[in-house]
């Protein structure tokens, strides 16, 4: 099986790509009180995100598994320097356009964004390969998620560019390629399978994370 183009083929992949509520804030104007919904619950998997990395790591049995996949969480954490990780990046840049911490630091995870993090607990706490499935399905979609929330705030604090958006543009491509390498070490076909169907759990948590985010803005500003 070629993996990689079975994964990035998938349809579950392709529907969150094109959720609904991605496309809205790519294209519709939100307000201060609707992105700071978004921006409460991203921040949730955003934070907990080092800490599945490293588990992951943990748990995976070829070096060079986990060397490729630990340029990622370097990344992440800001290659050595606080001010550049990616939460701390968030953070700033966010304040920086009229948020307050409390806006979205403070926020209560809703009961989808809560089932996103038990997921990525669990896809790290027994077998590598849900690890695998996981980190793929969330680096195939990181910058459609990330550009979207960036397209909305963007718009919405009439800027062109967001620093925490281009972190992302700059550090993707290394980031996919840390993942694909270490989807191509030497798994068996029916390792595969399971990297496949990880992969798809994570992107249907994914998907009900931003419907749970859709609901929770229409029930309170609808």
């Amino acid at each position: 099986m070629d993996i990689l183009a079975k994964l990035k083929s998938d349809p579950a992949r392709k529907a969150l790509i094109k959720h609904n509520f991605l496309e809205q804030m790519r294209n519709e104007p939100l307000g201060k009180e609707e992105l700071s919904v978004i921006l409460g619950q991203w921040y949730h998997p955003l934070n907990y995100f080092p800490n599945f990395l490293g588990r992951l790591i943990s748990l995976c049995p070829l070096l060079e598994m986990k060397t490729t996949l630990s340029k990622i969480l370097w990344q992440e954490l800001g290659e050595g320097k606080k001010e550049r990780a990616h939460e701390e990046i968030f953070i700033k840049t966010m304040c920086d356009v009229g948020f307050t911490p409390q806006q979205f630091l403070e926020s209560r995870p809703l009961e989808k964004t809560i089932e996103l993090l038990n997921s990525f607990y669990h896809a790290s706490d027994h077998h590598y390969l849900q690890g695998l499935g996981y980190i793929f399905g969330t680096e195939a979609a990181d910058l459609a998620m990330v550009s979207s929330i960036g397209k909305a705030v963007a718009r919405y604090a009439n800027i062109d560019k967001l620093p925490w958006v281009d972190i992302h543009i700059t550090q993707e491509p290394d980031h996919q390629n840390s993942v694909d390498f270490a989807l191509t070490s030497a798994l068996t076909e029916y390792e595969k399978e399971i990297v496949l169907k990880s992969a798809r759990q994570a992107w249907e948590h994914w998907i009900n994370f931003f419907s749970g985010i859709e609901q929770e803005i229409y029930q309170t500003t609808g």
